[in-house]
């Protein structure tokens, strides 16, 4: 059981490889629980007789359904397209889960013209990006669907993709 960790680091290290019944399985159990208080720190890390494994708060969270996941899109459009329309278009997607969508125009208010293309943005919890794509490929009616593009940031992820409609 890990019962105080408050004012240290930002994980724990604990060495069992001497305790009686500290097998892997009671080692992630008691993560579990640790992380489940809401407790501060971001991983474990126990060495017992014949496991070394880190546990990570954010795995954990993941595992459990607690953490939000967030992906951060940008649309670029071409200049050929009417921009009202596509975006009237984009902004009729509908969630899986009924949650509303709406991306924004980034040459709009305050910044009007900044970017040589069309560019709608947004933020999205629990985002089905497959879901999206599909519905970009098969629901927007592209004048030039050959220059859209779509750039995506998972906050679960560190890479950064590239999608071409």
């Amino acid at each position: 059981m890990i019962t105080n960790s408050t004012n240290q680091g930002t994980g724990i290290i604990l060495g069992v490889t001497k305790q009686a019944g500290a097998t892997q399985e009671v080692a992630k159990r008691a993560a579990s629980r640790y992380f489940g208080q809401g407790t501060s720190k971001d991983l474990i890390h126990v060495v017992g007789e014949g496991f070394d494994e880190t546990f990570t708060r954010g795995e954990w969270l993941k595992k459990n359904n607690k953490m939000s996941s967030y992906t951060s899109i940008i649309l670029f459009i071409s200049p050929g397209e009417n921009l009202s329309k596509r975006m009237q278009e984009v902004n009729d997607y509908k969630m899986e889960d009924g949650r509303a969508f709406s991306m924004i125009d980034l040459n709009g208010k305050p910044y009007p013209d900044v970017f040589p293309r069309f560019m709608l943005c947004g933020a999205y919890n629990n985002f089905n990006l497959e879901h999206f794509l599909m519905y970009l490929r098969s629901d927007v009616f592209w004048e030039e669907p050959q220059n859209v593009r779509l750039i995506v940031q998972d906050d679960l992820s560190e890479n950064v993709d590239y999608y071409s409609l």
